[in-house]
């Protein structure tokens, strides 16, 4: 039965089938407790596209103990993401800031 028979979405899906509670609450322990991994792994992955069990057992070790660093290019865009988030933020302030201060700068409509 798909997700849109039972309701719509993952959730209800595994609530409506008891069994797959326990996997599903198995499963968001596992990623939950291993958060550091999956986001290293996933960085890995934004760089490299593929790895193989070799590579994912070096960067699990690095991980674990606490050597592990992010790829130059995924620093990169987080970087690009978070200036973008900032420019956007301040972009909102000055208009917030300026439609704050009166309507002297907004022009009226009439009809």
């Amino acid at each position: 039965m798909s997700p849109a028979v039972c309701g719509g979405s993952d959730a209800t899906f595994v609530l409506s089938y008891p069994g797959l509670q326990g996997a599903y609450d198995r499963a968001r322990h596992i990623l939950t407790e291993n958060l550091s991994e999956l986001h290293a792994l996933a960085g890995e992955l934004l760089e490299k596209e593929t790895l193989n069990g070799d590579q994912i057992r070096v960067i699990m070790k690095q991980v674990k103990d606490g050597i592990w660093a992010p790829p130059t290019s995924v620093i990169d865009s987080v970087k690009k993401g978070a200036a973008s988030v900032v420019q956007q933020a301040t972009k909102g302030a000055a208009a917030a800031a300026g439609a704050a201060k009166g309507s002297s700068s907004r022009p009226s409509i009439t009809p």
